[in-house]
């Protein structure tokens, strides 16, 4: 949709045409700049946000539910950005994906799942992972796994991708195949855009099914036995040096 130049953002924002998605318009109820670490987050994750504004824009349903689309206004033209699911593969805001965090200290990222889907994640990730620590396929792969420890946090390369820096460090390469193969990489803590308090709300990262953080070193020295127990001591020995 291309505007004049002379027309207001407040009249160009309200004559954008948005759904859910589903086909039902949704009503304009407030916008404003983005602007600070969230527009930081956003450009990381969308580089053509780097030029012209950045609209948060507060959209709500026939039902009076909120939702916040990001909208880009270059020379006049508006357009809503959208980000796909990695699990569902819908287009999605993005307040919509739950943002997260390596450590404590460090930057927050757009994910790539909403948080209905990682709650589906969550209900399968910690069996998946005691599956690859008891029927490892790679050894290289296991060896690490071993290293980092028990895992009790989300954790998923498509959905939590690694910034390109830190990648090869989540990675190995198959000694039979010759292929990258790669590692679990926790996150540390996760957020949603709450749309109704305009801030944002934790989420829960710990996996179904796994200790809690004060009754890992618990659990894992317990895991350990039965790993002892399927793999021999000594060869698990030889991969802890």
């Amino acid at each position: 949709i291309f505007f004049r130049p002379f027309q207001r953002m407040d009249a160009l924002l309200a004559d954008l045409k948005v759904d859910d998605g589903m086909g039902s318009h949704l009503t304009l109820l407030r916008h404003q700049k983005l602007e600070g670490e969230r527009l930081k987050i956003y450009t990381t994750a969308f580089p053509e946000l780097s030029s012209g504004d950045v609209m948060a824009c507060t959209y709500a349903n026939d039902a009076g539910e909120r939702l916040e689309h990001t909208v880009h206004v270059v020379g006049g033209s508006a357009n809503v950005i959208t980000r796909e699911c990695a699990i569902t593969l819908d287009d999605l805001a993005p307040s919509q994906l739950v943002e997260y965090r390596f450590d404590e200290t460090g930057p927050w990222m757009l994910g790539n799942v909403s948080f209905l889907a990682l709650e589906e994640y969550r209900k399968v990730k910690f069996d998946y992972w005691k599956n690859l620590m008891l029927n490892p396929t790679c050894e290289a792969a296991f060896k690490r796994m071993l290293k980092v420890g028990l895992i009790n946090k989300l954790y998923d390369e498509l959905a939590f991708p690694e910034s390109p820096e830190d990648k090869a460090n989540w990675e190995v390469i198959d000694e039979k195949t010759g292929n990258p193969v790669r590692l679990p990489h926790p996150v540390h803590s996760l957020r949603l855009w709450d749309a109704d308090s305009n801030d944002y709300k934790a989420i829960q990262a710990q996996l179904e099914g796994a200790p809690c953080d004060a009754d890992k070193d618990k659990y894992w020295s317990d895991f350990l036995a039965k790993l002892e127990e399927a793999h021999g001591k000594e060869y698990l020995d030889s991969l802890r040096v």
